[in-house]
């Protein structure tokens, strides 16, 4: 097998590798295993970064790990609480070297959280826009976003009721703005960006 052979079987292999990652992430998450999300992420990289919906971003161990135990975990990991969510339609790009890469899913699912009424059930999708770095010999993340499109009560639907806030508590500030905030408008012409991203261009 020449070289060339060999470095296109290692970016073929990553895109199942990545889409594992991403998966166990999202399997994780509802679970409430934050240890093991934390492990996916690089520990070499020093500007690892989170950043679901509204809340702003979050970076570093220390940042991302108080946003995980404070802001998530009451929501979703409480009495009566649920985050389940589904990814779907991947695109996945493996840079040229084989050493990072980029990748987009939507994601759909319910959601449950209480609060001085009771549970509340919500609908809610998505975007996650990822990047990974490959660190001895694994995949990590460098970093998530998640941009939200909608989350609405599951009595009304998001074209009726949009909610937002979705993702910030008391307390915690975050590192930095959120870089991308536009949820559905049912009264505007929606782009549902960022696009995803594209491969890799050869340079001259």
């Amino acid at each position: 097998m020449t070289e060339s052979e060999e470095l296109r079987l290692s970016r073929l292999e990553a895109v199942i590798e990545i889409q594992n990652l991403q998966g166990r992430y999202n399997h994780y998450l509802s679970m409430g295993s934050f240890d093991r999300i934390m492990e996916m992420f690089s520990v070499k990289e020093p500007n690892i970064e989170l950043e679901i919906a509204d809340s702003g971003i979050y970076m570093g161990r220390e940042s991302i790990g108080r946003w995980l135990a404070n802001s998530i975990k009451p929501k979703h990991h409480s009495r009566g609480g649920m985050g389940l969510m589904m990814l779907l339609t991947p695109v996945i790009e493996v840079s040229k070297d084989g050493k990072s890469a980029k990748g987009m899913w939507h994601s759909f699912g319910c959601t449950a959280s209480r609060d001085e009424k009771g549970v509340r059930a919500c609908w809610q999708q998505g975007k996650y826009d990822s990047e990974f770095v490959k660190e001895d010999g694994k995949w990590k993340f460098r970093s998530i976003h998640w941009y939200i499109n909608f989350r609405t009560p599951f009595e009304e639907g998001w074209a009726k009721k949009q909610m937002t806030g979705s993702a910030t508590a008391p307390g915690i500030r975050p590192d930095g703005p959120s870089t991308y905030f536009m949820p559905y408008n049912p009264d505007a012409c929606n782009e549902f960006w960022p696009p995803p991203p594209e491969p890799e261009q050869d340079k001259d």
